[in-house]
C-alpha cells in the first residue's frame, strides 16, 4: 500500500485550518462570557486573521526571503501559493495594496505598483526593469 505524502500533508493543512477556526470561535465565545462575566472591563478587541499571520508579516517575510522590490501583483501570486487565502471577490492584491499604502514605516513605494521593505530600500535603488 503506497501513500501519497503530498495527500497526507493536504489533509493535515485541512485539518489545523480547521481547529483554526473553531479556536477562534471557542475564543470568541470565551470573550463574550468574559465580558458577560465582568461589564466594566473593557472589551476585547478580536483580530480579524485566520491563520495566525498578518498580512504584513506575511509580506514582509516574503520580501525577505526573495531580498528585492516586488510588484504588489507578484506578491499576491506568491502568497497565494503559501495558501494565503481571502473571501474578498476581488483578490489579495487590492488587501496588499492597501496595506504596503499604510505601513510607511515598514514599506517604501518605489514606482506604481513596485514596493520594497525600508530596509532595503538603497539596494532597489538601480533600475526595476529587467
Amino acid at each position: 500500500m503506497k501513500v501519497n505524502i503530498s495527500e497526507q500533508v493536504a489533509k493535515v493543512e485541512k485539518k489545523v485550518a480547521d481547529l483554526r477556526v473553531k479556536l477562534s470561535i471557542q475564543e470568541g465565545i470565551l470573550s463574550y462570557l468574559k465580558q458577560l462575566e465582568n461589564p466594566n472591563s473593557q472589551p476585547v478587541i478580536r483580530s480579524r486573521r485566520r491563520n495566525g499571520d498578518s498580512l504584513n508579516s506575511q509580506v514582509v517575510a516574503l520580501m525577505k526571503e526573495t531580498g528585492r522590490a516586488m510588484e504588489v501583483s507578484d506578491i499576491a501570486k506568491k502568497l497565494e501559493i503559501k495558501g494565503v487565502t481571502t473571501k474578498s471577490k476581488y483578490g489579495l492584491a487590492p488587501m496588499i495594496a492597501s496595506s504596503l499604502r499604510k505601513d510607511e514605516k515598514t514599506f517604501v513605494r518605489l514606482k506604481r505598483g513596485v514596493y520594497c521593505l525600508k530596509e532595503q530600500e538603497n539596494d532597489n535603488k538601480q533600475p526595476l526593469l529587467e
